[in-house]
């Protein structure tokens, strides 16, 4: 799980700009992973997180860490 900075990730069609994109979502969909994070948590953008379905449930979005400017996520 991680914030992957993919902007050019359009998650709902799982399609991309980027050829380096492209083959993030190709390596995401050959080992079985899924974006859970829907909601923004930084400046309106997607996190991009990915994790093995069916061991992570029940995400939040909301709060921050201090002064942090991306929302934290809760699961």
């Amino acid at each position: 799980m991680g914030d992957l900075n993919l902007a050019d990730v359009c998650w709902k069609y799982s399609t991309a700009e980027r050829k380096q994109s492209r083959t993030f979502l190709e390596c995401v969909e050959d080992n079985f992973l899924m974006q859970l994070v829907r909601e923004p948590t930084r400046e309106g953008a997607p996190c991009g997180a990915v994790c093995r379905g069916g061991l992570v449930g029940d995400v939040v979005v909301g709060g921050g860490v201090g002064n942090s400017n991306p929302e934290m996520i809760d699961f």
